[in-house]
């Protein structure tokens, strides 16, 4: 597995789901007061396990072109300031979370920048949690993997990966650990606290999921189907004229929603009422549309304030329904592409108009 033979009895541990396997690694190598060095934004759950082990969050932020909130861009312009990084580091960093492709953003990452931060992670001798729990939805010709860039920073890395996200089927929670056998022993202990153990039967079927998968060239399907569906909502904010960034992994899209209006009068609930836009936002969109999304404020770590945007393809009124939630410094709207197929041209005329309309 990724061009190495691996012993499975010491250097793979299996959970329940990728974001048990997140979990666990920090239990295992985190004290209270130990720290964390997550790039921002960022997936939410980083920084709720790393605050339950009772660790501190330090934040780094990736940085987006200067032309990104007024035309279109890619995932890949965002950048890692690499002195900025380094001075996160002090003699309490335990761990260093790297997420490619990454979530929300949609970034992979280079292999000069994934060799960068493995370096600064050998020198200060920081255990990298990489996780990879996209990596078989990768749009680049290649997908550099950290640990198998370089022995000295492979014997430092442990790499997540999450069954549920390769075959579009999260609800399995069924994710694995891969890691150097003296790494991979404490995240065991802590999984058998945490989960004590995954079922049987789901690991069986996932196993043959993946030889049935690998026979049939499901990844590469599936990979070209996500393409086609993330094409289709870039092709959507080309129509809308907002601009957004296009992502090289995953299943999500930066948009800038500046442009988007809100009616200023619509009645929320009390604790809806109390919260930022970008959840008002939510609320009116799955009441008003049956379109489920997220506050994507909650993406945000620390003291990042881009712009930022999270799509991902569920099933809403429609199995094929593609939705997109967008957000800049908590605004927040949603798309289907569903819901613009069943409407009229003069239909879509009228939400460009009106998305236009007050800006």
């Amino acid at each position: 597995m990724y061009g190495k033979t691996l012993e499975p009895e010491s250097e793979i541990s299996v959970h329940s789901g990728g974001t048990e396997a997140i979990l666990s690694v920090i239990a295992a190598f985190i004290e209270p007061g130990d720290e964390v060095i997550v790039m921002e934004p960022a997936f939410d759950l980083y920084e709720l396990h790393t605050r339950f082990i009772g660790g501190v969050l330090r934040n780094v932020a990736l940085h987006p072109p200067a032309h990104a909130g007024e035309s279109e861009s890619k995932a890949d312009e965002w950048t890692l300031n690499m002195t900025e990084l380094e001075k996160a580091f002090n003699s309490r960093t335990r761990i260093l979370v790297l997420n490619n492709p990454h979530n929300p953003l949609g970034k992979v990452f280079k292999t000069e920048e994934l060799i960068a931060i493995g370096e600064l992670c050998v020198k200060h001798g920081v255990i990298i949690l990489s996780d990879e729990v996209y990596e078989r939805l990768h749009y680049t010709e290649t997908f550099p993997r950290i640990a198998a860039l370089r022995s000295d920073i492979g014997r430092q890395t442990v790499t997540i990966g999450s069954i549920g996200k390769s075959f579009n089927a999260t609800g399995w929670r069924l994710g694995y650990a891969i890691g150097d056998a003296k790494l991979i022993r404490h995240v065991q202990n802590a999984h058998i606290i945490l989960s004590y153990t995954t079922a049987g039967p789901v690991q069986l079927a996932a196993a043959k999921g993946i030889e049935i998968a690998d026979q049939e060239d499901f990844w590469e399907q599936n990979k070209r189907e996500m393409k086609r569906k993330i094409d289709s909502l870039c092709d959507t904010f080309r129509m809308l004229g907002l601009s957004f960034v296009e992502p090289s992994g995953a299943h999500y899209v930066f948009v800038n929603a500046g442009r988007i209006k809100m009616p200023s009068d619509y009645p929320f609930p009390a604790s809806i009422e109390k919260k930022t836009r970008d959840w008002k936002i939510c609320w009116f969109l799955i009441q008003e549309f049956g379109v489920a999304t997220i506050p994507a404020s909650v993406l945000e770590v620390g003291t990042f304030t881009g712009f930022s945007a999270l799509a991902w393809y569920e099933g809403t009124r429609a199995t094929e329904a593609e939705i997109v939630t967008l957000d800049i410094r908590g605004e927040v709207l949603a798309f289907t592409r569903k819901m613009f197929e069943e409407m009229g041209v003069d239909d879509r005329i009228k939400i460009k108009e009106g998305l236009a309309s007050e800006s």
